[in-house]
Protein backbone atom coordinates (compact mmCIF):
# COMPACT_ATOMS: atom_id res chain seq x y z
CA UNK A 1 0.00 0.00 0.00
CA UNK A 2 3.12 2.52 0.75
CA UNK A 3 4.53 1.61 -2.76
CA UNK A 4 1.11 2.82 -4.36
CA UNK A 5 1.08 5.81 -2.20
CA UNK A 6 4.69 6.66 -3.03
CA UNK A 7 3.80 6.04 -6.66
CA UNK A 8 0.85 7.93 -6.82
CA UNK A 9 2.71 11.17 -5.60
CA UNK A 10 5.87 10.79 -7.76
CA UNK A 11 3.46 10.72 -10.89
CA UNK A 12 0.93 13.53 -9.33
CA UNK A 13 4.47 15.69 -8.90
CA UNK A 14 5.91 15.17 -12.24
CA UNK A 15 3.17 15.75 -13.94
CA UNK A 16 3.06 19.17 -11.60
CA UNK A 17 6.54 19.90 -12.38
CA UNK A 18 6.33 19.19 -16.36
CA UNK A 19 2.65 20.69 -17.04
CA UNK A 20 2.55 24.10 -18.29
CA UNK A 21 3.86 23.90 -22.14
CA UNK A 22 3.94 27.72 -23.71
CA UNK A 23 2.42 28.62 -20.05
CA UNK A 24 5.06 26.61 -18.31
CA UNK A 25 7.81 28.97 -20.38
CA UNK A 26 6.17 31.73 -20.30
CA UNK A 27 5.83 31.20 -16.13
CA UNK A 28 9.49 30.62 -16.10
CA UNK A 29 10.02 34.16 -18.09
CA UNK A 30 7.55 35.72 -16.22
CA UNK A 31 9.04 34.95 -12.68
CA UNK A 32 12.74 35.85 -13.73
CA UNK A 33 11.58 39.31 -15.34
CA UNK A 34 9.29 39.76 -12.63
CA UNK A 35 12.15 39.10 -9.50
CA UNK A 36 13.93 42.23 -11.03
CA UNK A 37 11.00 44.54 -11.30
CA UNK A 38 9.40 43.61 -8.39
CA UNK A 39 13.18 44.31 -6.28
CA UNK A 40 13.35 47.63 -7.79
CA UNK A 41 9.97 48.63 -5.97
CA UNK A 42 11.22 47.28 -2.88
CA UNK A 43 14.41 49.73 -3.41
CA UNK A 44 12.34 52.69 -4.04
CA UNK A 45 10.78 52.42 -1.10
CA UNK A 46 14.27 51.48 1.09
CA UNK A 47 13.14 48.33 2.51
CA UNK A 48 15.91 46.57 1.20
CA UNK A 49 19.55 48.22 0.48
CA UNK A 50 20.07 45.93 -2.81
CA UNK A 51 18.61 43.12 -4.64
CA UNK A 52 20.63 40.65 -2.24
CA UNK A 53 19.32 42.08 0.53
CA UNK A 54 15.42 41.27 -0.60
CA UNK A 55 16.25 38.15 -1.63
CA UNK A 56 17.69 37.08 2.07
CA UNK A 57 14.56 39.14 3.88
CA UNK A 58 11.91 36.54 1.61
CA UNK A 59 9.68 39.71 0.82
CA UNK A 60 8.01 37.74 -1.72
CA UNK A 61 8.25 34.40 -3.51
CA UNK A 62 6.94 32.83 -6.70
CA UNK A 63 5.19 29.48 -7.06
CA UNK A 64 4.13 27.37 -10.56
CA UNK A 65 0.99 25.51 -10.06
CA UNK A 66 -1.27 24.14 -13.22
CA UNK A 67 -0.93 26.98 -16.04
CA UNK A 68 -0.53 29.67 -13.20
CA UNK A 69 1.84 31.80 -11.32
CA UNK A 70 1.47 32.26 -7.74
CA UNK A 71 3.45 35.56 -6.23
CA UNK A 72 3.50 35.78 -2.30
CA UNK A 73 4.23 39.08 -0.66
CA UNK A 74 5.55 38.87 2.96
CA UNK A 75 5.49 41.99 5.34
CA UNK A 76 3.43 44.28 3.97
CA UNK A 77 2.25 46.57 5.90
CA UNK A 78 2.96 49.71 4.21
CA UNK A 79 -0.37 50.32 1.96
CA UNK A 80 1.55 52.35 -0.77
CA UNK A 81 4.24 49.45 -1.54
CA UNK A 82 1.41 47.03 -1.78
CA UNK A 83 0.00 49.50 -4.52
CA UNK A 84 2.81 50.30 -6.27
CA UNK A 85 3.80 46.35 -6.80
CA UNK A 86 -0.06 45.86 -7.32
CA UNK A 87 1.21 48.61 -10.62
CA UNK A 88 4.21 46.24 -11.14
CA UNK A 89 3.07 43.10 -11.98
CA UNK A 90 -0.13 44.26 -13.50
CA UNK A 91 1.95 46.55 -16.04
CA UNK A 92 4.76 43.85 -16.64
CA UNK A 93 1.82 41.52 -17.16
CA UNK A 94 0.44 43.40 -19.77
CA UNK A 95 3.88 43.94 -21.55
CA UNK A 96 3.77 40.05 -21.32
CA UNK A 97 0.52 39.69 -23.40
CA UNK A 98 -1.44 38.66 -20.39
CA UNK A 99 0.51 35.17 -19.97
CA UNK A 100 0.32 32.88 -17.81
CA UNK A 101 -2.54 34.05 -15.48
CA UNK A 102 -1.22 35.37 -12.16
CA UNK A 103 -2.55 35.06 -8.86
CA UNK A 104 -1.23 37.29 -5.82
CA UNK A 105 -1.09 37.37 -2.20
CA UNK A 106 -0.45 39.54 0.05
CA UNK A 107 0.80 38.71 3.75
CA UNK A 108 1.14 41.50 6.84
CA UNK A 109 3.69 39.13 8.36
CA UNK A 110 6.91 37.86 7.81
CA UNK A 111 7.63 34.86 5.70
CA UNK A 112 7.96 31.73 7.90
CA UNK A 113 9.60 28.11 7.96
CA UNK A 114 9.25 25.16 9.33
CA UNK A 115 6.09 23.16 10.97
CA UNK A 116 5.13 25.73 13.56
CA UNK A 117 4.83 28.71 10.64
CA UNK A 118 2.55 25.74 8.71
CA UNK A 119 0.71 25.43 11.68
CA UNK A 120 0.16 29.28 12.30
CA UNK A 121 0.16 30.66 9.09
CA UNK A 122 -1.96 33.95 8.68
CA UNK A 123 -4.09 33.94 5.56
CA UNK A 124 -3.66 37.12 3.02
CA UNK A 125 -5.12 40.54 3.87
CA UNK A 126 -5.51 40.72 -0.14
CA UNK A 127 -5.60 37.89 -2.57
CA UNK A 128 -5.43 39.62 -6.52
CA UNK A 129 -6.19 37.20 -9.75
CA UNK A 130 -4.73 38.42 -12.70
CA UNK A 131 -6.67 36.41 -15.59
CA UNK A 132 -5.03 35.27 -18.86
CA UNK A 133 -6.45 37.57 -22.00
CA UNK A 134 -7.42 35.06 -25.12
CA UNK A 135 -6.14 36.13 -28.36
CA UNK A 136 -9.96 38.19 -28.77
CA UNK A 137 -8.82 40.61 -26.41
CA UNK A 138 -11.10 38.54 -23.49
CA UNK A 139 -10.50 37.15 -20.25
CA UNK A 140 -10.51 33.58 -19.21
CA UNK A 141 -11.22 32.08 -16.59
CA UNK A 142 -9.15 29.36 -15.35
CA UNK A 143 -9.28 29.77 -11.78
Amino acid sequence: MKKILLAFFLIALTCQTSAGGENGENTEFLSNFLSAKISTVFLKHGICRDKNDCRKKELFFFAPGWDVLHLSFYSMTDLKVVQDLIHCVLSTYEENDFSPPVKLYFHRKPHGEGIIYLLTKEKPFLTMSIKERKKNGKATDKN
